[in-house]
């Protein structure tokens, strides 16, 4: 996988589709059953208290990653898919290469 450095376009991150579309896997259960839960979960606007588990201001907008429930067949592996993410960029890039043009704060709710 190569990333390539370039300056992000805001516009081309923001959702204007009507239909909504969530990555999901197939998990296996304890008594044999497949079911589909979301891959990853990410959600605009201003969450309730303790409901992120990730929270980010870009610009007026806020996104944030509700917390997974733990424990159960159906919890979204989001932050699994974060780290991964983040992991790949850090092996691909380095920090010359990177966007400087705009920044994310990252802000963890308890």
């Amino acid at each position: 996988m190569f990333v390539s450095s370039y300056k992000v376009n805001r516009d081309y991150f923001l959702d204007y589709s009507t239909a909504q579309y969530t990555p999901r896997t197939i998990v296996n259960t304890s008594t044999g059953e497949h079911i589909s839960v979301p891959l990853i979960v990410v959600k605009r606007g201003v969450p309730a208290p303790a409901e992120a588990a990730v929270s980010v201001k870009y610009g007026p907008d806020v996104f944030y990653i509700p917390r997974p429930a733990l424990g159960t067949y159906t919890e979204a592996r989001s932050l699994q898919v974060l780290d991964f993410v983040t992991q790949v960029i850090a092996a691909q890039t380095s920090s010359k290469q990177l966007p400087t043009v705009n920044t994310l704060g990252v802000v963890v709710s308890r």
